[in-house]
């Protein structure tokens, strides 16, 4: 990663969620200390097409299932 960060390389993301947000944040403040505007991109987690829900995808559903069991 680059020392200084640079928005058209590094892109960071997290849902609206308090927890994930401040997780965010803080990751972010351990990569860049010093940074002072750094853009963290939110999407509302129950659209977010990168996460990964038992309600769309049926063999996560499945695997879920077979751990709880």
């Amino acid at each position: 990663l680059p020392e200084k960060y640079r928005e058209n390389i590094i892109k960071f993301r997290s849902t609206l969620t308090h927890r994930t947000l401040h997780s965010s944040l803080a990751f972010i403040k351990g990569f860049y200390p010093n940074g002072t505007f750094i853009k963290i991109e939110v999407s509302d987690k129950y659209i977010d097409p990168w996460r990964r829900s038992s309600q769309i995808c049926p063999k996560l559903k499945e695997m879920i299932e077979n751990v709880r069991n």
